[in-house]
């Protein structure tokens, strides 16, 4: 579990001198059913003192809809196989949709599930007939009154300018017609995203020297400079060079001198 400390401020859509009233939140559903507290601030809301809880509660009942995964999640970037396998499943007699009908995305956390397309991290397999490019239909054979399964192959990366790590929404819907929502996990209550980890090659530095480093040597004396880097080519060709340019360009002979 983890505190997060969030709120969102919307313009109210309609006010008067004795309420005001806030359209088009949502809220994801959980394993479990939730009562939340409601909070107002009327101003300054910046001050934790300024907002105040109201006599009522929210409640959300739970998703009718969960998840989990083989293996289970949260997963690795990158494994042997690269196989996942994700299964969304419902308790008997809760809704009548065919799942044999139903779809899967699985985007960025940050995008929401009706507007952002699938990340082509998570490769569909077993996809034949399938001519929609932006949701994965359950495999066959998988299907259940209540469950289907999907199966992915997983081409997630980890580069300097880039790294598909982090957090994930399972995106779902019954048929064609509706629309997309995130559903959350079945391994708890608490959790709602995939949550993809580094392997232990990721946490490891370039091979190099590390950069911004900073040297002392005393004018008209004999100095020894150690540069620290990890995993250098031993023996090396490298070399150093000591550029006393007024703009700290190593690269411009213009006003290279020492």
């Amino acid at each position: 579990d983890k505190t997060v400390y969030l709120h969102c401020s919307p313009r109210p859509a309609a006010a008067t001198a004795e309420q005001a009233t806030f359209r088009g939140l949502q809220i994801a559903a959980t394993q479990t059913s939730q009562i939340y507290k409601v909070c107002y601030c009327a101003g300054s809301c910046f001050e934790d003192g300024a907002w105040h809880e109201v006599s009522q509660r929210l409640m959300v009942s739970s998703s009718s809809y969960t998840w989990m995964t083989t293996p289970a999640a949260p997963i690795l970037r990158k494994t042997d196989t690269n196989a996942l396998t994700v299964t969304i499943t419902r308790p008997p007699f809760t809704a009548y949709s065919d799942p044999a009908t139903w779809a899967l995305r699985v985007v960025r956390h940050y995008y929401d599930c009706e507007t952002y397309h699938f990340h082509d991290g998570f490769q569909c397999q077993n996809q034949a007939g399938n001519t929609d490019l932006y949701q994965c239909n359950p495999d066959t054979g998988t299907v259940t009154s209540d469950s289907a399964s999907w199966s992915m192959l997983l081409d997630l990366k980890h580069t300097v300018d880039a790294t598909d790590v982090g957090l994930y929404k399972v995106c779902f819907r019954e048929a064609g017609a509706t629309v997309w929502h995130e559903i959350p996990s079945a391994m708890s209550d608490r959790t709602m995203m995939l949550e993809v980890l580094m392997i232990p090659e990721d946490r490891s530095n370039p091979r190099g020297i590390f950069h911004n480093q900073f040297f002392t040597a005393l004018e008209g004396a004999t100095s020894t400079i150690t540069v620290a880097g990890t995993r250098l080519l031993v023996p090396t060709t490298s070399k150093v060079v000591l550029n006393a340019h007024p703009d700290r360009v190593c690269g411009s002979n213009e006003k290279f001198f020492f």
